[in-house]
């Protein structure tokens, strides 16, 4: 029973370290709040971290309003190459991005009512 015990609690706590998606980068040091294989971004993630591998596609869905739509998406840094344009479409702004080499960078727009940003970190 006790072996049993033992078992149960070590895959409990395996399994709680491998979903944790608070793990450094490889260079900076910086703790990613989603680690995922094809991020789907919204303005629900503003303000994050997120990881994602090399050859991976981020899509980026911004919702605002027609008074105060959000303006010019971008992407710094060498880590993501642009897919397409961005689209408008009524309120909602989509832009689509491929991860091309380790590293980081950052994803942005702003609009009157604030801004948006995210740190994008791509792993090999």
């Amino acid at each position: 029973m006790r072996v049993l015990t033992t078992m149960a609690a070590l895959s409990a706590l395996l399994a709680i370290a491998a979903c944790k998606p608070g793990t450094p980068d490889a260079g900076g040091g910086r703790t990613c709040s989603t680690s995922v294989p094809r991020p789907r971004i919204t303005e629900q993630d503003n303000g994050k971290t997120i990881c994602m591998g090399r050859k991976a596609p981020l899509t980026v869905t911004l919702h605002g309003s027609a008074g105060d739509p959000w303006q010019a998406v971008s992407a710094s840094g060498p880590v993501l190459t642009e897919t397409g344009r961005p689209a408008v479409s009524g309120a909602v702004t989509t832009a689509a991005y491929q991860s091309n080499r380790a590293g980081s960078g950052t994803v942005s727009a702003h609009r009157k009512s604030g801004r948006f940003e995210i740190t994008v970190i791509v792993r090999d």
